[in-house]
């Protein structure tokens, strides 16, 4: 359990939102300031308010910010856009437990918000709740148009830490069958298939990859090396044949690199204890 908790966290803190004014260049001072002059003659305009304060959060002037939805809950307790505004502020001070409450006042009003939702997500792996994020990255997979594939990726990353790898993969498919078949679905799923047996399936797999991918030799010496644990020595040996020329057929600066010549290596002593194995 408390592996699967370390293993939480550090997809948490990957994954929440940098903080904005770590990120800012300095072109917020002049709309502030025009919100500051805006404010002066109308003290009480609550969208004004909610609008500085965000983009006070956004230049990291948290206290500044903290007032002005002060003062928008001494005008109008319960607004939800402040929610809004002070969940993304509490997650960029560090205080992520404390924005679930503010998350969940704002999603009650906008339940198909794909930000809030996926920003939710994350603060339920930071506090430890792997239910509730796999919940809410499902829901912002509904209400994005289109979602995201880290959306589908993270929600497996959780999955399999739980040990559903099952479930991890059917996820992955579903991204596969909207977003179509990206790179970035294919080799966790491949990988979700080998750790579940499923070598057939990963040998096919495989075969998507390669047409796919640019750089085909290691991809060919992965799937040689599957073939060859799975008794199947004439496939096998085509792929390390396949493999070879590949390598061969690169330009002199990626041939001799020592990745390339580890393959190279690999597959002459594949094809000579075939060959071996034949005589």
């Amino acid at each position: 359990m408390r592996a699967f908790m370390v293993f939480l966290l550090t997809i948490a803190l990957g994954m929440l939102i940098i903080p904005p004014f770590a990120m800012a260049h300095g072109g917020l001072e002049h709309d502030i300031a025009a919100l500051d002059r805006r404010l002066s003659a109308h003290p009480e305009e609550i969208p004004a308010l909610l609008h500085r304060a965000d983009l006070l959060r956004l230049e990291g002037q948290f206290e500044r910010a903290l007032k002005d939805l002060e003062r928008v809950d001494s005008l109008q307790p319960a607004n939800p856009e402040a929610a809004w505004v002070r969940a993304r502020l509490r997650v960029d001070q560090h205080r992520e437990a404390a924005a679930l409450g503010d998350l969940d006042r704002w999603l009650e009003v906008h339940p198909d918000h794909a930000a809030a939702l996926i920003l939710r997500a994350q603060v339920h792996i930071f506090v430890g709740d792997a239910d509730e994020a796999v919940r809410d990255y499902g829901l912002a997979i509904i209400h994005s148009h289109p979602a995201e594939p880290e959306l589908f990726t993270a929600r497996a990353e959780i999955l399999q830490a739980q040990g559903h790898p099952a479930e991890a993969l059917e996820g992955l498919e579903q991204g596969m069958r909207q977003l179509g078949p990206l790179l970035s679905l294919q080799i966790p799923a491949l990988e979700l298939e080998l750790s579940l047996g499923r070598e057939l399936d990963a040998v096919a797999r495989m075969g998507r990859i390669i047409t796919d991918v640019p750089r085909k030799e290691a991809w060919l010496a992965r799937r040689a090396e599957l073939l060859e644990r799975m008794g199947r020595r004439e496939d096998a040996r085509r792929d390390w044949l396949a493999t070879v020329a590949a390598c061969k057929a690169l330009p002199p600066s990626q041939r001799n690199s020592r990745a390339v010549q580890k393959l190279l290596e690999r597959a002459g002593d594949s094809l000579s204890d075939s060959k071996s194995l034949e005589s």
